[in-house]
């Protein structure tokens, strides 16, 4: 499978820098390493994919410099800002803007390293999530009319008794229709609903009630 991991380098020269990059990168199937320039960066053609972005800020007039850059882009990778005015006030305002971590210089190696494990290790579960994400979308679609009705009602914690009385239909019936909802949603009960499914509220649309 491949990994399909981008670092990017902005504005750094540091060949200690480089060298931890380079070791994280060649620990994983078709990694690239990209160097740009602050230039580049300004004109948006940086990190146009997920990746693991470092940031020399020394390098940079600052914070305010790249902070558009930073706000389009902490989302989908993880920045980590390197300078020697990393002291707890600059943090502070770098991890508001979005950053994954800020690091001192002179810079430590070993810290640069597990500071970019860390952030390869938060790209991983973020892919996952997505892929998570898109199979239980895919999922709801599979849902009638009907079901998406009684799945609403679920995620709201509705028993077997209420939902039959709302639906006007027999207790045997409304059972049908949320086993057939779990079954589709390979759910094993309504607790693992709401945890999977909770955030997916907005699908849902408002559609009319009637019996059956």
């Amino acid at each position: 499978m491949s990994d399909g991991l981008t670092f990017y380098l902005i504005s750094n020269f540091d060949p200690r820098v480089r060298a931890v990059v380079k070791s994280a990168a060649d620990n994983h199937n078709d990694s690239a390493v990209r160097e740009l320039s602050l230039a580049v960066v300004l004109q948006k053609q940086a990190a146009r994919s997920p990746g693991c972005v470092i940031i020399d800020i020394d390098q940079t007039e600052g914070l305010d410099t790249i902070h558009e850059y930073i706000h389009e882009n902490a989302r989908t990778s993880k920045i980590i800002l390197l300078s020697e005015q990393a002291d707890l006030e600059f943090a502070r305002r770098a991890f508001r803007m979005g950053v994954f971590d800020c690091l001192s210089k002179p810079l430590d190696t070993r810290q640069l390293l597990e500071a970019v494990q860390r952030a390869i290790d938060s790209l991983r579960s973020d892919q996952k999530t997505r892929q998570i994400d898109s199979s239980d979308a895919a999922a709801l679609e599979t849902l009638t009319p009907r079901e998406l009705e009684y799945f609403s009602k679920l995620l709201e914690g509705w028993s077997i008794k209420t939902l039959s009385i709302h639906f006007r239909v027999s207790i045997q019936t409304a059972a049908k229709h949320r086993a057939r909802v779990l079954s589709k949603l390979k759910a094993e009960n309504e607790v693992e609903l709401v945890l999977r499914f909770d955030k997916h509220r907005s699908f849902l649309s408002d559609g009319s009630e009637s019996g059956g």
